[in-house]
């Protein structure tokens, strides 16, 4: 059985950072999105209500937790198939939400900059990783 040469490459390797901090980011944000539903099912509420507060915690954090999984699809294909040029166009676009999120909530609210910066520092991340896959496509 011959082992794949990809996974030696430095690409490899910071695709695999990617993917973990990717499976951090979705771990994160449904046990978030868990965490915030079950505030709502204090009271007595109906079935209805239950079921509208799920779907209005685990949809919010969708916007985090889908582009996650999208990019740590992709992280897993660079690594177990070498770079594409559509990946890293595709993540280099998932990265300008991630700056723009960062760059606001640290205008904007300067009492949560630990979280601006964090955003910021997975956005360059993104964008760095993308600009090797870009670069290392033939």
């Amino acid at each position: 059985m011959n082992p794949n040469p990809n996974l030696k490459t430095p690409l490899a390797k910071s695709s695999l950072v990617l993917m973990w901090v990717m499976l951090i980011i979705i771990v994160a944000s449904l046990v978030g999105s868990v965490l915030i539903f079950r505030g709502y099912l204090g009271g007595g509420r109906s079935a209805i209500g239950v079921m509208q507060a799920f779907l209005m915690c685990l949809g919010a954090g969708a916007i985090l937790y889908v582009p996650a999984a999208v990019v740590f699809a992709m992280a897993r294909s660079v690594r177990a198939n070498g770079p594409i040029r559509k990946i890293g166009g595709f993540t280099a676009l998932l990265a300008m939400p991630v700056w723009a999120y960062g760059g606001l909530a640290l205008m904007y609210y300067p009492q949560f900059w630990i979280w601006g910066l964090l955003a910021l520092t997975i956005g360059l991340y993104l964008s760095f990783w993308a600009v090797i896959v870009l670069k290392h496509c033939t």
